[in-house]
């Protein structure tokens, strides 16, 4: 029940970058599909984001380099666009060039865990959310992660754990999903 695709979607704290913004809200913006991310400081650095993913999205799908990619940062975010076009090899390469260059690269390492977790990988993706919260024990978005891991695996306690801490954090996304599943 956790598995499905539709839970990766519902949660507002996944991985996610894309052309495709649907609306811009806050200190925040949401993917088409409802994936929310932490975003750069105005609309104009978004829409920045989304010429170089698609200049990135093109070139991938044609097999060449770039040469815009030079930094953790822009690795961890070609490495969502990859994700998101269903390249799970690429976005977890990308992901692994991020934190090869910073270490302590916390949503590389969230981002990362949650491809681990669609592919079926628990344990890896467990451990990249455990490092995230190790480095950053307030990343309310590893919370959120690891507690959809436990849920697949059917540990409905550590879930619930993760989803409290989560909340406690700013992100109730998995409380209230959970909730709505009857898993609360």
């Amino acid at each position: 029940m956790f598995g499905e695709i539709g839970l990766w979607e519902k949660m507002g704290s996944f991985l996610g970058i894309s052309v495709f913004c649907s609306y811009i809200s806050g200190n925040k913006f949401k993917i088409k599909g409802g994936v929310e991310m932490t975003t750069r400081q105005n609309v104009n650095k978004i829409v920045l984001s989304g010429i170089m993913a698609t200049v990135l999205m093109v070139s991938m799908c044609k097999g060449e380099s770039t040469s815009i990619v030079n930094d953790a940062k822009d690795y961890n975010e070609r490495g969502a666009v990859c994700y998101a076009l269903g390249k799970t090899d690429l976005a977890i390469s990308d992901f692994n060039k991020a934190i090869e260059i910073n270490p302590n690269f916390i949503e590389a390492y969230s981002n990362r865990g949650t491809v681990y977790g669609k592919l079926g990988k628990t344990d890896l993706a467990i451990f990249d959310f455990n490092k995230a919260i190790k480095i950053n024990p307030n990343y309310a978005n590893a919370y959120s992660n690891r507690g959809i891991v436990y849920a697949m695996l059917g540990d409905i306690q550590k879930a619930k754990q993760d989803a409290i801490k989560a909340s406690q954090l700013g992100d109730s996304g998995l409380m209230n999903l959970m909730k709505q599943k009857g898993d609360w």
